[in-house]
């Protein structure tokens, strides 16, 4: 099946399979020569700087391969929407390369396909939820914990969007690695374990209508080296 030796899902899962469809209607995009420490975060906010894209549907990252001779880090990134993946390819073209952490990544079309689920194409269904509640329960110790005791999962960050200490509420905007396993994942055993707590789908900041140029702490081109 062409997977790294350092894969760490299950090959044999329709899910993780390459789907039966045309190059054309591929989501998916692999990227290699990658910062050899490289996290969720620093991915998604070098993705950033290429906005506005739409949302990401899943990202997986492989270790450096010292054995194979690859120094960096490899990445799988699964947009929603075939066009979304194709206006990232685009942008790369057009803005001579894609860089991450200041290092010029290669992005290519990734052979093991995804493609677009007819059902959440269109739906408002994100790697970001927004979660109100109680404070006790709504702070990022305890619901990190609570995630981390349910599924695998990796955080872009945690914002908090409201925080009232009279009536004792707050209301965090988790930003997950992906939707798929994850976000997906999160919601349905807060829904399970905690009925009370307000939980729902949120935009992805890579989004059009929400990206925001300074969001991550930087504007686009912010890791370009200075000469291009």
């Amino acid at each position: 099946m062409g997977y790294s030796p350092t894969y760490a899902g299950n090959p044999w899962l329709a899910a993780n399979q390459s789907a039966d469809i045309p190059h054309a209607l591929n989501c998916s995009i692999f990227i290699v020569n990658l910062p050899p420490a490289l996290t969720v975060h620093g991915l998604i906010r070098a993705l950033h700087t290429m906005g506005p894209l739409g949302r990401i549907f899943a990202i997986h990252i492989n270790s450096p391969e010292l054995t194979r001779g690859h120094q960096g880090c490899a990445a799988k990134v699964v947009f929603f929407k075939r066009e979304v993946a194709h206006a990232f390819m685009t942008a790369c073209e057009d803005r001579g390369g894609f860089y991450v952490e200041s290092q010029k990544a290669r992005v290519m079309w990734n052979r093991i396909k995804s493609a677009e689920n007819a059902l959440l194409a269109d739906s408002d269904a994100s790697r970001v939820l927004l979660i109100g509640g109680p404070g006790h329960i709504v702070n990022a110790a305890f619901l990190t914990e609570f995630f981390r005791s349910k599924l695998d999962f990796q955080l872009d960050e945690v914002l908090t969007k409201i925080d009232d200490p009279v009536r004792g509420t707050r209301v965090l905007e988790y930003r997950f690695g992906s939707f798929r396993c994850q976000a997906q994942a999160a919601k349905m055993a807060l829904a399970r374990e905690f009925p009370d707590i307000r939980c729902f789908f949120h935009k992805d900041p890579l989004e059009h209508g929400a990206w925001n140029p300074n969001e991550y702490g930087a504007a686009p081109d912010a890791f370009k080296p200075l000469s291009l």
